[in-house]
């Protein structure tokens, strides 16, 4: 199986500008246990822009944990306020969360939390919770998380689902 080692090196470290060469022998070092990194065949390739490529290559670093919300929203509804109130959800949308992952209890739960309490149920008792392929996935589910009935913005489940990258909105039939 094939991996990618992510190692920075800073310049600030180095006493003097190293050859291409030299830069190899120092992550063959470094990174490899057993086989050193070969580095016949490789050649020298002038980019005018290469610093700027290496530089966005480094901003993008691989993440093999992820947060995903989950918003239940019942036929009918139009606002957000609405969709964030939902205590309870339709056997439709039990069903498409349990093909999303296992119902896992928080607390104690010792894989990737996304940022769900696991000792107090300060954000809700369940969740759901998958690996696949190496990368972890905790669902914000926003009925799942816990509900303020004198907060009528539910700050505390947008705190979780506001803040993930991906964001689906279960829109239920009537």
């Amino acid at each position: 199986e094939n991996e990618t080692i992510y190692k920075v090196y800073p310049s600030a470290q180095l006493s003097r500008k190293l050859e291409p060469e030299e830069y190899l022998a120092i992550m063959s070092n470094n990174l490899m246990e057993g086989e050193p990194l070969r580095i016949e065949g490789l050649k020298r390739v002038m980019v005018p822009n290469a610093s700027e490529l290496i530089q966005k290559f480094d901003e993008h670093c691989v993440a093999k944990q992820h947060k995903v919300g989950i918003i239940y929203q019942k036929f009918g509804q139009a606002t957000e306020e609405e969709m964030f109130c939902n205590n309870d959800h339709s056997p439709a949308f039990k069903e498409f969360v349990e093909l999303l992952g296992e119902t896992v209890t928080l607390k104690g739960f010792e894989k990737y939390r996304g940022g769900l309490d696991t000792c107090h149920d300060q954000t809700g008792e369940k969740s759901i919770y998958t690996e696949f392929k190496g990368q972890e996935i905790m669902f914000h589910v926003s009925t799942l998380l816990p509900y303020d009935a004198s907060d009528r913005q539910q700050v505390a489940r947008k705190r979780h689902i506001g803040n993930d990258i991906v964001l689906v909105v279960f829109q239920d039939q009537n």
